[in-house]
C-alpha cells in the first residue's frame, strides 16, 4: 500500500490522466493538434533513416515531362516504361496515376501490364453519392476476403464510400491486383495517416502500398485479414490501426529519400 500522504496525488494523476484520455478519445482539437506536433518533432528528432533498397520511384516529374513531353502521356510511352521496369528486373510495377479514360494506346498498354504480369493499378473512392453498378471480379476480388471481430463496427463503423473511380476495363483485365489511393491529411495539410480500410457495398478495400506489400512479401490474398478497429494481420505480422483502420506512416524521411529515376 502507498503511504497515505502519497494517496492525494495518486487520485490527482490518475485523474488528470483519465481526462486527457477523454478529450483524446472525443478529438478534442487542442490536444490533438499538439500530439501531431510532438510527432512531427520526434520524426526530425530521429533524422532520416536508410530506406529499403528494393523500392525504387521512377518518377513523371517536371525533368521527366521537359523531355518526353508534357502530361498526360499516350499509353504507348506509359507501356514503354512497364516493359522498360520489367526488363531492368522489378518485382511489382506499382501505378499511382489514375487511368480512367480511354486512350487510344489502351490496348498496347494492357498488353505490355499483361506481359509483365506484376502491375498493381489504383482505384479512387469517392464520398458522394451511391453507385449502382457493381464491381467487376477482378476488382471487387482484392477486397479483404477474411475480417475478425466485426461487432466492433456498431460502434466505430469503417470509413464508408459511395463512389469509385475504376481503371479502364482493358487495363483492369490486365493488372495483377488493385488497392485505393485516398489520402485523408489532418486539419494542418499534413499527411500523417495511412488508411488501410475503406468500405463499399459491403466490401472493404486496402490501399495500394498494402496491397504491393502484402504481394511483394508473398503472403497470400486469404492471410491479408482485417481486425476490424484494431489492425491488420499481414500473414505474421501484425499493422496497428486506429479505431478508424488509419495507420500512422513511419516515415523514413524527407522527399527524394527513396531513389529517384
Amino acid at each position: 500500500m502507498p503511504p497515505k500522504e502519497s494517496l492525494p496525488r495518486i487520485a490527482i494523476a490518475l485523474a488528470v490522466f483519465g481526462l486527457l484520455a477523454l478529450l483524446m478519445g472525443t478529438g478534442f482539437r487542442p490536444l490533438e493538434e499538439l500530439e501531431n506536433r510532438m510527432l512531427d518533432l520526434r520524426f526530425r528528432w530521429r533524422g532520416p533513416l536508410v530506406p529499403p533498397e528494393e523500392v525504387v520511384i521512377a518518377a513523371i516529374d517536371e525533368e521527366s515531362i521537359a523531355r518526353l513531353g508534357r502530361w498526360p502521356w499516350d499509353r504507348d510511352r506509359l507501356a514503354e516504361l512497364v516493359r522498360t521496369l520489367n526488363r531492368c528486373g522489378a518485382d511489382l510495377i506499382v501505378f499511382d496515376i489514375i487511368l480512367s479514360e480511354a486512350e487510344r494506346h489502351d490496348a498496347v498498354l494492357a498488353e505490355a501490364m499483361d506481359e509483365a504480369g506484376n502491375v498493381l493499378l489504383p482505384i479512387v473512392f469517392a464520398f458522394d453519392g451511391q453507385d449502382s453498378r457493381e464491381l467487376p471480379p477482378e476488382i471487387a476480388d482484392g477486397a479483404y476476403r477474411s475480417v475478425g471481430h466485426p461487432e466492433a463496427w456498431r460502434e466505430f463503423p469503417p470509413i464508408t464510400a459511395g463512389k469509385v473511380l475504376l481503371p479502364v476495363p482493358e487495363l483492369a483485365e490486365a493488372a495483377m491486383g488493385f488497392g485505393h489511393i485516398n489520402m485523408f491529411p489532418d486539419r494542418d495539410g499534413v499527411l500523417r495517416w495511412e488508411v488501410l480500410a475503406i468500405a463499399h457495398q459491403g466490401r472493404i478495400y486496402p490501399s495500394l502500398p498494402l496491397q504491393a506489400a502484402t504481394m511483394r512479401l508473398g503472403v497470400p490474398p486469404g492471410d491479408l485479414v482485417l481486425d476490424a478497429t484494431r489492425g491488420v494481420s499481414v500473414g505474421r505480422r501484425f499493422l496497428p490501426t486506429d479505431v478508424w483502420g488509419r495507420a500512422l506512416i513511419p516515415w523514413y524521411g524527407p522527399g527524394r529519400t527513396f531513389p529517384h529515376f
